[in-house]
């Protein structure tokens, strides 16, 4: 399911997809869009953009009428933690 939801996203007409183990040989498949998984995947996602909008609704109710700000809990951790400036393997 995982790559067919990746060609419904991407829209491409086939995927390549290679498992590998050492001592193993390498399996190659190349997989096509199926049909009755990408109109499972359609259904899903109508149904979530519903579900999620009706939450958001109600969010912006319990919130005062006013969408949340983008960000706002992030900033708010970023201005209390100010990590010194490092560099990858080195402190």
């Amino acid at each position: 399911m995982q790559i067919q939801f990746s060609l419904y996203v991407t829209k491409r007409k086939w995927w390549k997809f290679m498992s590998y183990r050492r001592g193993m040989p390498s399996l190659i498949l190349e997989v096509l869009p199926d049909e009755e998984a990408q109109s499972a995947i359609h259904t899903a996602l109508a149904a979530f953009q519903v579900r999620f909008e009706t939450g958001w609704d109600k969010l912006i109710a319990l919130n005062g009428g006013e969408a949340p700000k983008p960000n706002t809990f992030r900033e708010a951790v970023l201005r209390e933690y100010q990590p010194e400036e490092t560099f990858y393997g080195r402190h």
